[in-house]
């Protein structure tokens, strides 16, 4: 059975930073490793949170520098995940809550053996749906998403769940080791990465989205996390366009599918 690095990555909500890891150990698999990347503050209750992970192999908590950006903890877990010898990261955060059907990951394999250009299958996220469709650049001008028709979803017997192709899978995703060190996150853009890393990754490898896994996104933004990443957002999307040479942000068609 094929490794699988779960890089959880977390920036000052270390109240959902505790549930979200708690939540993988509930539904922990032989095949599990947990990669922890913390570029927030210590704290005591941080400190005697990871000090009760220390007697499960399969857990690794790792510090980076303070506000170094997502991009750069995302890249630095998928090192540590190929440290390793994992064949797989499952991309993950702190507002994430895992649940039993996180069990369900190791049917998904067999997708990539018989796709040698997959390299994500993006997850449900409940709480955050809509993230789903095609990004792409209208030149000069802006980048363009596309939203996804749900009753275009195919249904894979194999599987039996819902496939559909995607190349936006933000926060919650499976992916090959080697594709992410391939095409790493711009280290430059700690927020607005996303959409960057989806560009690019879309050049090479397939997506895939599937409702088989599933986990509950908690939005909760406390007051000194808003401060940085209101800051943030302003600066990254100027980088971001800057890259692309574009004027402003997101284009939408089929606007109607971005609630569902």
């Amino acid at each position: 059975m094929k490794k699988i690095g779960i890089i959880i990555t977390t920036f000052m909500r270390d109240k959902l930073f505790f549930k979200s890891v708690q939540s993988i150990l509930d539904n922990l698999q032989d095949n599990f490793q947990i990669i922890i990347v913390d570029q927030g503050n210590s704290s005591q209750q941080k400190f005697d949170f990871i000090t009760t992970l220390h007697s499960p192999t399969n857990v690794n908590y790792f510090r980076v520098p303070f506000d170094c950006g997502l991009s750069y903890a995302r890249n630095y877990g998928v090192e540590r995940a190929k440290d390793k010898k994992c064949y797989f990261c499952l991309i993950s955060a702190d507002s994430i809550i895992f649940n039993n059907s996180i069990k369900n990951i190791n049917k998904l394999f067999y997708l990539f053996e018989d796709n040698i250009k997959l390299g994500k299958i993006g997850f449900k996220l409940l709480n955050r749906i809509g993230w789903e469709g095609w990004l792409s650049i209208i030149p000069n001008k802006s980048f363009k998403i596309k939203f996804i028709n749900k009753n275009k979803f195919s249904i894979n017997n194999k599987l039996q769940a819902k496939v559909i192709p995607c190349n936006i899978c933000k926060n919650f995703y499976l992916a090959t080791v080697d594709s992410l060190l391939n095409i790493p996150y711009d280290n430059k853009l700690k927020l607005m990465e996303h959409e960057d890393h989806s560009i690019r990754y879309a050049k090479q490898y397939e997506t895939l989205w599937t409702d088989l896994i599933s986990a509950t996104y908690i939005d909760f933004k406390p007051t000194k996390y808003k401060q940085y990443r209101q800051r943030m957002y302003r600066e990254f999307m100027k980088i971001l366009l800057s890259k692309y040479n574009l004027k402003q942000w997101i284009a939408y068609e089929d606007l109607q599918y971005s609630k569902t």
